[in-house]
């Protein structure tokens, strides 16, 4: 597919719509405190939606934080700490000799991506 000013153009105009309802999810989800199991919930999601429901990967590893800035439980920052370490790999299944691959694969990105975004409305939803 070509790259065309008017493609530009639109692509903008649909970004530029959607910024707010984003600003607004983060600031709902900067609110919501997560217990233990909402964390663990979250957790999982990344798991299966990047290695599948029959993976090795523990799902709890995911919650460790890479940077101080992803230390806290609110929503907003375990979604992001889920997120980085789901898609910076990094980790080994019980028996597995390799670790995870960082993913690069832009299609599989969208995939994993919105399936957090999902899994974390769905815990905002539930709160």
């Amino acid at each position: 597919m070509a790259l065309t000013p008017e493609g530009v153009a639109e692509a903008i105009e649909n970004i530029s719509r959607l910024v707010p309802a984003l600003a607004d999810s983060i600031e709902q989800w900067s609110d919501l405190r997560l217990d233990d199991d909402q964390q663990f919930e979250m957790a999982h999601a990344g798991k299966v939606a990047r290695w599948g429901e029959t993976s090795d990967i523990d799902s709890r590893m995911l919650l460790n934080p890479r940077r101080h800035e992803d230390i806290g439980n609110d929503l907003w920052t375990v979604f992001n700490r889920v997120q980085e370490n789901t898609v910076r790999g990094g980790f080994k299944g019980e028996g597995q000799k390799r670790l995870s691959r960082e993913l690069t694969n832009l299609d599989a990105l969208n995939r994993v991506n919105l399936s957090l975004w999902n899994a974390a409305d769905g815990i905002l939803q539930a709160a």
